[in-house]
């Protein structure tokens, strides 16, 4: 008679470890000092693995931190970039009289200030969890905190640009609350964007001008009959992440993270951002950039060794630099009724 075991399988959920997991104060049980910054738990190659995959893991739709000036602040200088702007020189017009010098152009000069601040965020890993779990959990939480540190990261440079004083509403509309679920994006809007960006000069982003917009609004453009002629016999040619099309020589990103808020109607209202060259930036503190952070349960487990961290931290900040060289246009969408602020 042959003999059949019977295997019995264990069903882990995965919840039961995901409790609060209380970590010691720094110092104590041997647990890493604040002011440490690497992980002995790990090699210098699976360090070297784990950032590059938290770079890598970025994920998509992020579009603000795509643009602006790059500021680099190398390390001793403080947490504040100071930034120049000259005035442009009027034209002359008058001709010079002979032997006789003329008065001559003094150097205006406009200073703006942009800080940096830190951020960052951890998950702790049970050992518990680590043990039970099919998938491998490490990595999988390097893959979330990469999101989280992409789409915080541009959110925070979003929020200054959209707290520019440039702005436009359709019609004759002078305030976001007037807004109504019939002020919608249309081509004679874009049309008018694009104007004023060229009567101030605005120099273009490789030939162009840009708009982020939100699906929503990019839903009602697309149904306008100006972007339906336009795009009726030309083909998309991206050349941005999240590019969707051209119009009056304006080129659409869209992105889920262009900024919704509610008004006092209780009715989202969007943030469409136009912009030319160099209208904001964006600062990159030398060796403070986006790195991940990994400690093993020696380091930070308790007197048992109980779980493990990983998460990222990084420096940022961003400022507008030209307010003339972008337009909040504020408009309401098809989706008025039913999108949520972000």
């Amino acid at each position: 008679m042959k003999t059949i075991t019977n295997l019995m399988m264990l069903m882990f959920n995965i919840q039961l470890f995901a409790g609060d997991v209380v970590t010691p104060e720094a110092g104590t049980y041997g647990v890493a000092p604040q002011n440490t910054t690497t992980s002995e738990g790990l090699t210098d190659e699976m360090k070297a693995f784990y950032n590059t995959q938290l770079l890598e893991n970025v994920r998509p739709n992020t579009v603000f931190n795509q643009f602006g000036k790059t500021l680099v602040l190398p390390a001793g200088n403080g947490k504040t970039v100071e930034v120049r702007r000259m005035e442009t020189f009027g034209k002359v017009l008058t001709p010079l009289v002979e032997g006789k010098i003329p008065q001559g152009n003094s150097l205006k000069i406009e200073k703006r200030t942009i800080s940096v601040d830190q951020y960052g965020d951890y998950t702790a890993i049970t050992d518990q969890l680590n043990w039970a779990a099919v998938d491998p959990i490490l990595a999988e939480t390097v893959n979330e905190h990469a999101a989280q540190a992409n789409l915080s990261m541009d959110t925070l440079t979003r929020d200054i640009v959209c707290a520019g004083t440039n702005v436009d509403y359709p019609g004759d509309i002078e305030d976001m609350d007037a807004l109504t679920g019939s002020d919608k994006m249309t081509a004679a809007h874009v049309a008018k964007a694009a104007t004023i960006l060229k009567k101030f000069n605005t120099p273009k982003e490789q030939g162009s001008y840009l708009c982020i917009v939100h699906p929503s609004v990019a839903h009602d453009l697309r149904q306008d009959s100006g972007w339906i002629e336009a795009h009726k016999y030309s083909a998309v040619k991206e050349i941005f992440n999240g590019e969707i099309g051209e119009l009056h020589g304006v080129r659409f990103l869209e992105s889920t993270e262009a900024k919704i808020e509610k008004n006092s109607q209780g009715i989202a209202v969007y943030h469409c951002i136009f912009f030319g060259h160099d209208a904001w930036a964006t600062v990159k503190p030398e060796s403070m950039g986006l790195r991940t952070i990994i400690k093993s349960p020696k380091e930070v487990g308790g007197p048992l060794e109980q779980f493990s961290t990983a998460g990222w931290k990084a420096m940022h900040g961003a400022g507008i630099l030209y307010e003339e060289r972008m337009i909040d246009f504020i408009c309401a969408s098809s989706f008025s009724d039913t999108d949520e602020e972000n």
